[in-house]
């Protein structure tokens, strides 16, 4: 291996080392490589790699480095590098198309605001409308006004390696996936939400993962509601006709609402696949669901998981129309209530089993 690298050209034995910054290194996880800075005066910037820093980075703002780009597309797309350190965002970042930003890992950067605004676009630290990733760091937002949003996406984008704590808001969103005026599909990879506040209001909710006309994918992700004075908190809230999830090795905890919803699936599809669904009351006149399919086309596939609710683990057709559930080789802790319709059940147990047709 050390004498295929070293017969590689020079700027190819870049290219592999994969230069970030020049001046710190940082170890970025979940099947990443080892940084190693490459010294020396022969290494020349990659083209379009900007490197955030407090010290000896080309900015030492993300917001100055995002400023920067007016010419990112396709054919010419941009990659921010954010240093290890934690960076104050006095106002929300819009990152545009064909930009990406890294984090040096999600204990090494980190990302602080009091985001809020009356109209929850406006209430992310980070707003992305397309062809982008943002990956390996920690975003913390606890805005005060009616929104305190985490990411508000609007287009095919990735989300890696993220820890989310978002909390402050009378209506508190670790996630928005808007497709409501265009067909888009998103991916969520490591990313573990945290939702733990007494802000949330009456008016309000608390919603890890708001899904809204999109296609969207989650793998290993960790989601935990805890909203005590919210009326209603849902870990993933997939809404409207066109609202696909696919939820794979993945687990959810919601409590401590008036109402605690795992997963809100409206009118819209869900695949969970090796998962955990739970919402738990504390006090009895609290409810609890671990899913609950709501109105007509709506649509479950459920495979080796566990779906647990203190009041249901499943509660379905509650309005128009009817839902359909299909679950292989799953456990329903709690009641089932409603008319579930499930059809082509395999080694199914608890209370879903005895509607399996």
């Amino acid at each position: 291996m050390k004498k295929a690298f070293a017969m590689l050209p020079k700027f190819a034995r870049t290219l592999f080392s994969i230069f970030l910054f020049g001046c710190f290194s940082g170890v970025f996880a979940h099947n990443k490589v080892v940084v190693v800075p490459l010294g020396g005066s022969d290494v020349k910037p990659l083209k379009n790699v900007i490197r955030v820093s407090a010290e000896n980075g080309d900015y030492s703002s993300i917001a100055s480095a995002l400023a920067s780009i007016n010419n990112a597309d396709e054919e010419n797309p941009f990659v921010i590098f954010v240093g290890p350190g934690r960076y104050s965002v006095p106002a929300q970042l819009v990152v545009p198309p064909f930009v990406s930003i890294y984090g040096a890992g999600e204990r090494s950067t980190t990302l602080v605001a009091s985001i809020s605004s009356n109209v929850v676009s406006n209430a992310a630290i980070i707003r992305t409308s397309g062809n982008s990733t943002i990956a390996d760091m920690e975003l913390n937002n606890g805005g005060g006004g009616f929104y305190s949003v985490g990411i508000y996406n609007t287009g095919n984008s990735q989300f890696e390696n993220l820890t989310m704590d978002v909390r402050g808001g009378q209506s508190v969103w670790a996630f928005y996936h808007n497709g409501s005026t265009s067909n888009i599909f998103s991916e969520m990879e490591s990313v573990r939400i945290s939702i733990l506040t007494s802000d949330a209001t009456s008016s309000g909710s608390c919603r890890g993962v708001y899904n809204r006309k999109a296609r969207t994918f989650m793998r290993e992700v960790r989601i935990l509601v805890r909203c005590s004075n919210a009326v209603n908190a849902y870990g993933v809230f997939n809404n409207d006709v066109g609202g696909t999830v696919e939820f794979y090795d993945s687990n959810i905890l919601v409590r401590q609402a008036d109402n605690n919803v795992g997963i809100y699936n409206v009118s819209s599809s869900i695949s969970i696949r090796d998962s955990d669904v739970s919402a738990e009351r504390i006090f009895s006149s609290q409810t609890a669901h671990g899913l609950w399919n709501l109105n007509s086309n709506s649509y479950a596939t459920i495979r080796n998981s566990l779906i647990s609710g203190t009041t249901n683990s499943m509660r379905a057709n509650t309005g128009s129309g009817f839902t359909e559930t299909r679950a292989y080789h799953t456990t329903f802790l709690g009641p089932v209530t409603g008319n579930p319709v499930c059809r082509l059940c395999a080694g199914v147990t608890g209370a879903l089993d005895g509607q399996c047709q």
